[in-house]
């Protein structure tokens, strides 16, 4: 029994890779919509959207409620590889924001390529210059928000 509670573990959870392959599928299902009228459900005028015939705080109650599932999901899957306690996450909220602001805040595509950039620029750093990882993604956000301080993917207000 431990062999297939050991193969269940490296499968579904291996080093990472399965709960690092699953986060982007909130990706899809929020950009499209949770109805056939995408358009609308992507306004951000409340009214205009109710105007459409879309419930609104049940909206929200599903995409909370979604997102709330799929953090659920995560735990789950890292629960076997990692330590379990109340501040499992703690250490990764600053990187969090770092991608958050070098994306653009708000953007939820500049998030997105961020993300992805920024853990290739980390794992060659960790790689070739392993001493300077902890640092490379504080250096780059400093060097954007020199260049364009809304971020890559931000508006200007």
């Amino acid at each position: 029994m431990a062999t297939v509670r050991n193969a269940f573990a490296y499968v579904f959870a291996g080093d990472g890779k399965f709960c690092n392959a699953s986060a982007p599928l909130a990706v899809p299902t929020e950009a499209v919509g949770w109805t056939d009228s995408t358009p609308p459900s992507k306004a951000e005028n409340r009214t205009l959207v109710q105007a459409f015939g879309i419930n609104v705080p049940r909206m929200i109650t599903l995409t909370y409620g979604f997102g709330v599932g799929l953090a659920a999901f995560a735990g789950v899957m890292a629960a076997p590889i990692y330590q379990v306690n109340p501040q499992m996450g703690a250490n990764m909220i600053i990187v969090v924001f770092a991608v958050v602001v070098i994306g653009g805040m708000g953007s939820i595509v500049g998030a997105i390529v961020t993300g992805f950039g920024l853990g290739i620029v980390e794992g060659l750093t960790k790689v070739f210059y392993p001493e300077a990882s902890a640092t490379v993604i504080f250096v780059i956000m400093v060097i954007v928000l020199l260049l364009k301080p809304a971020g890559l993917f931000g508006k200007e207000r």
